[in-house]
């Protein structure tokens, strides 16, 4: 791993990166010429680039790569950041190397279908218990009561989508590193970054 000062950013001059094997967002981004994704990484005064700066933006950053002569150039390093390349820092499109995360979160699988199980149930409970609910305020909500039965309403509607989306996400919390983390279990588990976290993102705002 490479370890470096950091330097003090004073350039309003930004770098141009994007994450290594591009997404479908960056790389619908780069097709349409549009700026990719964590597209402000600062220049020091003296047009390095320190490593604490590139690792606010990518935690496991350890190098940089560019595209040159049907190859690559790799961007030399020392202790004060990476070095300017020949050239300038120019309109390039910088590929970040990343180190793999010390320890990926995985819950083992016995803990994944227990999981899987409570949330299915809990969907369905769900479901079951808001459509009695729904009909008994259909039924039972006296003359001049509407306001409360459209509350009412809402309030079931809600509790549903959020049983829905805690099935689709299905979370299981874990540590990280000495962090308490969620993992996602569910039927996105598989999908690409952007998607789950997106599913992931939509859970949260339900939850809150």
């Amino acid at each position: 791993m490479l370890t470096g000062e950091s330097a003090n950013v004073e350039s309003n001059r930004y770098l141009r990166v994007f994450r290594p094997g591009q997404s479908e967002i960056s790389w619908v981004r780069s097709c349409l010429k549009w700026p990719f994704q964590h597209a402000g990484v600062a220049l020091t005064s003296d047009d390095k680039l320190s490593i604490e700066t590139l690792r606010l933006v990518f935690p496991n950053a350890c190098g940089l790569k560019y595209r040159a002569n049907g190859g690559y150039n790799y961007i030399s390093f020392d202790n004060n950041g990476f070095a300017k390349p020949l050239g300038g820092w120019g309109d390039k499109d910088y590929e970040v190397l990343v180190e793999p995360p010390i320890f990926v979160p995985r819950a083992p699988d016995p803990i994944r279908t227990v999981y899987a199980f409570l949330d299915s149930f809990v969907l369905v409970g769900g479901l079951s218990m808001n459509s009695l609910l729904i009909c008994l305020i259909r039924t039972k909500t006296a003359t001049g009561m509407e306001i409360y039965q459209k509350l009412l309403y809402m309030s079931c509607f809600m509790d549903l989508i959020v049983s829905f989306w805690t099935f689709i996400v299905q979370p299981i919390p874990c540590t990280d590193r000495g962090y308490r983390t969620i993992m996602m279990n569910g039927v996105f588990r598989k999908s690409s970054q952007p998607i789950r976290y997106a599913v992931y993102l939509t859970w949260i705002q339900l939850m809150v």
